[in-house]
């Protein structure tokens, strides 16, 4: 079931699609959790309509502007919103509303944890109404990659540990400080010089060192490639000023959990869908040609 819904109101466009939708929940690791605050739950929206009924949730709701622009309605209040802007609203909000939203795309993200009024009092963001709140382009980058992430890893606690700085680098990036972050790079198949480009991205914008750990490019499609590419582009971002750097496995072959050489569409729905698919002959034949292809 979504965490946090958007339900389409009328009038409806000539389409009835209510638009693209996807998030994640994250399952702190131990350390992370004894923290008192991680993220739990962070998703992206593209919205295909013009009015919507927002549900949301137990946990406080930042709701950024990534693209477009929209207004938020709470009762008597009307808060016109453009790209890079943000509302953050308190737990258990009923009647929140967006309208003029066609063609926008949204990012939200989640938190919990005993600490979590602590770290909306060091936000700014602890209020008893949904209010606008100030948000910096370095932020609205780290918010982007928290849902890149935590899409990508829901429903586990494979990141934590990446989520946990991305964290600590939105108070960093609010109180005008840098933090170094260490990330284990997403989408190591597919996308994985995109996934580098992005995590340097994060460099350039809040100017912190950031570790690539385990730099390497999984499958065929990436041998003599992926990783020439990102070396490339490090050596680049080094020569521009960024204080980055990556470290490497000590050993030329190893293995991994199947999960992590499944083409992505096959982890689409968590792991019980997965599971499901490899026990539909069909999908698993699909599985298998598109494995021997990696």
């Amino acid at each position: 079931m979504p965490y946090v819904t958007f339900v389409p109101q009328a009038p409806m466009g000539e389409s009835a699609d209510p638009g693209i939708f996807v998030q994640g929940t994250h399952v702190p690791a131990p350390l992370v959790e004894r923290s008192g605050i991680w993220i739990k739950t962070a998703g992206s929206a593209i919205l295909l309509q013009q009015n919507y009924r927002l549900s949301t949730c137990d946990a406080p709701l930042w709701l950024v502007v990534d693209d477009g622009g929209l207004i938020f309605e709470h009762r008597e209040m009307k808060v016109p919103l453009k790209k890079g802007e943000c509302v953050v609203i308190p737990p258990h909000t009923e009647g929140c509303m967006i309208s003029q939203a066609k063609d926008s795309r949204l990012l939200w993200l989640t938190v919990e944890g005993m600490l979590t009024e602590d770290f909306m009092r060091q936000m700014n963001a602890l209020n008893r109404v949904p209010a606008k709140q100030g948000m910096l382009p370095s932020m609205v980058v780290l918010i982007r990659q928290i849902v890149q992430v935590l899409v990508r890893h829901t429903g586990t606690g494979e990141a934590s540990y990446q989520l946990g700085q991305l964290l600590w680098g939105l108070i960093a990036a609010h109180s005008g400080q840098s933090v170094a972050t260490s990330a284990t790079l997403s989408h190591e198949i597919a996308r994985v010089v995109d996934a580098l480009r992005e995590m340097l991205t994060v460099a350039r914008e809040l100017r912190c060192p950031v570790e690539i750990s385990h730099l390497k490019g999984i499958g065929r499609r990436n041998w003599g490639r992926a990783v020439p590419e990102m070396l490339r582009l490090l050596e680049n971002a080094r020569a521009e000023g960024l204080d980055v750097a990556c470290d490497v496995y000590p050993y030329s072959a190893g293995s991994t959990q199947l999960i992590h050489v499944l083409p992505p569409e096959f982890q689409k729905g968590g792991l019980d869908a997965l599971t499901a698919a490899l026990r539909d002959p069909g999908s698993h034949a699909r599985t298998h040609g598109d494995g021997q292809r990696l």
